[in-house]
């Protein structure tokens, strides 16, 4: 089996890369970077911003197309002026070249924020989508584009919601949780500063998801398009991830509100 990832140098798609390794599956990755990890692995560097064509050294012969490309970060999405264009350029890019190759199955790697406050009940995938925020909106509109577009093949469409585990980016919340114990333990800072407390979310293990992503790589897709909730199932607040850290480091401290890190577009998951 040959699988192409898109964005194979994230956090998500690196993990993901590891996984299919380990099971001798032949992957192989693009991205607008040059490659940083240590991982052996056949990767191309290209903008997928590029009005060129992909470079005629990619194979066209893949199974399964993985896109993974894009921000996810929360900072880097609101300081990103053109993340709804540029995200949504990408993606006709990826869908070009899937109708372009051998490749009959599109895993598209969407967000759970595609469904909006939902307190009090459980979502499932015929929950009504109203996304809140920027990141949800354009992934629906991306999975909205593929559905329309799709001639042939199969889609799948993996709404991810919060991720977490080792080598994530600092600036998501867990990590950055960590990073603030740390400066505690050091005594270079006394408080610890969240903006949303109380708002509850849902967060899966990067293993689990990489688990879940590989099923649905090597298992047929049942539907010409398939929509999925990917989740741990159980929803947890910052406040309540930074208690139990606090006791898990042995660590004193109060929580205190930032006015500059409060997200107002942020839902109730």
């Amino acid at each position: 089996m040959n699988v192409l990832i898109s964005g194979s140098e994230g956090f998500i798609g690196l993990n993901l890369v590891k996984s299919l390794e380990k099971k001798n599956i032949n992957v192989e990755g693009i991205g607008r970077r040059k490659k940083k990890s240590s991982i052996k692995y056949k990767y191309f560097q290209y903008d997928l911003l590029n009005k060129k064509d992909f470079p005629k050294q990619i194979n066209r012969n893949y199974d399964v197309i993985v896109h993974a490309a894009g921000l996810t970060s929360h900072f880097d999405i609101v300081k990103n002026k053109n993340f709804r264009k540029n995200s949504l350029k990408i993606s006709k890019k990826i869908y070009k070249f899937f109708d372009q190759t051998n490749s009959n199955h599109l895993i598209f790697l969407s967000s759970g924020k595609v469904y909006n406050d939902n307190k009090n009940n459980k979502i499932d995938v015929k929950t009504k989508t109203n996304p809140k925020n920027k990141l949800g909106k354009t992934k629906l509109k991306i999975e909205n584009f593929l559905k329309s577009k799709l001639k042939k093949g199969k889609l799948t469409i993996l709404r991810i919601f919060l991720v977490y585990g080792k080598d994530q980016n600092k600036k998501m919340l867990i990590p950055e949780i960590l990073s603030q114990i740390k400066k505690i333990k050091k005594k270079k800072q006394k408080n610890l500063f969240l903006g949303n407390l109380s708002v509850k979310r849902d967060f899966i293990f990067i293993e689990d998801l990489t688990k879940i992503i590989m099923k649905n790589i090597t298992q047929k897709p049942k539907y010409k398009i398939n929509i999925k909730n990917v989740a741990s199932g159980h929803c947890i607040s910052p406040k309540e991830i930074s208690l139990s850290l606090m006791e898990k480091y042995k660590v004193n401290a109060k929580i205190i509100i930032k006015k500059s890190k409060i997200r107002k577009d942020e839902p109730h998951i």
